[in-house]
């Protein structure tokens, strides 16, 4: 269930990445489970790229991630979930930062 805001809007959470192999085959077999484990915590991957057009400022990275999930939770469990990973296969494979964005409807 989305997290439904005080004027009983349903909004989605969305974690985005920005990331930099280093490691190109180990970051493969790391990328598909952290796929996997995305739709474990009911998360919805809706773009996973490694060409990205940027129309401003700079936009460095080998891959983009956006993974929607249902509520804010399921998203910082997950998040929670990659730090543990970070610590061991993720590091050695890619550099990456990650922000967590509540989505909001728009104001009409």
């Amino acid at each position: 269930m989305r997290t439904v805001t005080e004027r009983g809007i349903s909004v989605a959470t969305f974690v985005i990445a920005r990331v930099t192999v280093t490691d190109q085959t180990r970051y493969r077999a790391h990328e598909r489970e952290l796929l996997c484990a995305a739709r474990l915590h009911s998360g919805n991957v809706l773009a996973a790229a490694s060409e990205v057009e940027t129309v401003e400022g700079s936009w460095d990275a080998s891959r983009t991630i956006i993974i929607e999930f249902e509520t804010h939770e399921s998203a910082a469990e997950w998040t929670e979930a990659q730090r543990v990973l970070r610590r061991t296969q993720r590091t050695r494979s890619a550099i990456t930062d990650m922000i967590l964005l509540d989505g909001n409807a728009a104001s009409t």
